[in-house]
């Protein structure tokens, strides 16, 4: 894992170099966009999980679970 660890962090460094201060500014002019996509990965995919899970019957331990993986950023 340690290699993985480092090669996440190349992939995440490599990304964030590419970034100009433009890029930012072009985020904070749509506001209303950046709200969406925070409200659909953080509250819609969480919330989709935990239906999927209990009309599939899962145990509240896979429940949980799938809550948790559908509240991480797929970005």
């Amino acid at each position: 894992t340690e290699y993985f660890t480092a090669g996440l962090a190349a992939l995440m460094l490599s990304m964030g170099i590419t970034l100009t201060p433009q890029d930012f500014i072009d985020v904070a002019s749509r506001p209303g966009s950046v709200f969406m996509q925070f409200s659909l990965c953080y509250l819609m995919m969480p919330f989709l999980a935990m239906g999927l899970g209990k009309a599939f019957g899962l145990s509240p331990a896979l429940l949980a679970g799938m809550v948790l993986v559908g509240s991480i950023n797929g970005g």
